[in-house]
């Protein structure tokens, strides 16, 4: 009589693990490890993406601010600055520039406000500088 055989719980072992492949519940979770993270990543880029446009275009205004203000230094008579200015469009942003005459505590000095706009990542950003120049007629 033959013996009866004992099932074992342990399956024989035909081929070693590593040659039988992945199961799907690994792929599945791998994928799922790898699509969280790359949107982490994609979030963390989006980000310093605008970051990264905020600051060019505050350091673009502050650079027309000091052009401006050079402009100014040069010129004998403000109006001739104010003439020339309005929009001016740089690396696809669109800086509106003004420069208003204000009331100066001095005879003969005229104060003027420079003001440099534009929308930002976050809406209308705008500069504003407060100056002084000679305000005397030029003949002409």
């Amino acid at each position: 009589m033959p013996m009866p055989r004992v099932l074992s719980c342990i399956a024989p072992a035909s081929q070693p693990s590593r040659l039988r492949g992945m199961t799907a519940i690994e792929v599945l979770a791998a994928l799922l490890v790898i699509s969280t993270l790359s949107l982490f990543v994609l979030q963390v880029f989006h980000h310093s993406r605008r970051v990264q446009l905020e600051i060019h275009q505050m350091d673009t205004a502050l650079q027309i601010s000091r052009d401006v203000l050079e402009m100014l230094r040069v010129e004998k008579d403000w109006r001739r600055v104010d003439e020339n200015l309005g929009e001016i469009k740089k690396y696809e942003t669109a800086f509106t520039v003004q420069l208003m005459p204000q009331d100066a505590p001095v005879e003969g000095l005229v104060g003027l406000e420079l003001t440099i706009s534009w929308v930002g990542p976050h809406g209308v950003e705008q500069l504003v500088f407060n100056t002084t120049a000679l305000d005397y007629e030029v003949d002409g």
